[in-house]
Formats: C-alpha cells, structure tokens, sequence
C-alpha cells in the first residue's frame, strides 16, 4: 500500500495533535483515586474513617476546602488544604456510625481553586451491620 508524501504529513499531524491535547488535558489537572467510599460496619463500629486521596498535576497550587457536610456526624480533616503542583494531599473524613441502621451515604462538598472544576462532591456510602 502506498501513502503520499502529504497523505503521511497530515496523519502525522493529526496525531500529534490528538497527543498534545490528551497530554495536556492530565497534565493540567488535579486526579483523584476515589470520589466514592463504600464502607460496611461491624457489630462494634462506632466511628469509620474515609480517605479521598487526590495528586495534583496542575502548573500551580491548589487549594481545596470544605464548603458543606451532608450532616453533622461528618469531621473532615484538614479543612483547608494546599496542594503544591505534583503533590499528593489526602483527606479523611471520620463518620460517628453509631446511629446508621440502613444503607446510607453521606456527602462532602469541596469548593476547589481549579477553574475547571470549582466543586468536588465526594461520598461515602455506608452498609448497617447485619448478623
């Protein structure tokens, strides 16, 4: 099969767009390994952490904090949070269990610095204890 001179040029250009562009779509963002927790209780929990572990691969920093909990048996630490460019930041979000008797999930809202994306939900779906 043979491909002209122009014909190879414009496939060649076509991909290093397309390269370019999906190379710069992760580079400049904030990757998060999870935006939803499951988490199943035990006859003694009383209280489960979460963690929502994010890595920034924007240019900048970014910072990061909590704008809204779903309820108050929701602490999430740290609260604010600065997130230098190539670092990875975790947030950890402990639940008082003592009152769940079904299935349920609980929310964090986060107001974030990226244009992009202004407001991270994050959840926690929570299972009752079952003999």
């Amino acid at each position: 099969m043979y491909f002209s001179q122009k014909t190879i040029l414009c496939y060649t250009l076509i991909f290093n767009i397309i390269t370019a562009v999906l190379y710069s779509a992760e580079e400049n963002s904030v990757v998060w390994n999870n935006y939803d927790v499951e988490s199943r209780l035990s006859s003694e929990s009383k209280y489960i952490t979460a963690k929502f572990t994010c890595k920034n691969l924007q240019k900048n920093a970014i910072d990061l904090s909590v704008l809204k909990v779903s309820c108050g048996c929701i602490s999430v630490s740290p609260k604010n949070l600065r997130i230098p460019y190539g670092e990875t930041a975790t947030l950890d979000a402990t639940i008082d269990v003592r009152l769940v008797t079904k299935t349920e999930t609980k929310y964090i809202l986060l107001k974030s610095s990226d244009s992009r994306r202004p407001l991270i939900r994050l959840s926690v779906k929570i299972y009752p204890y079952q003999n």
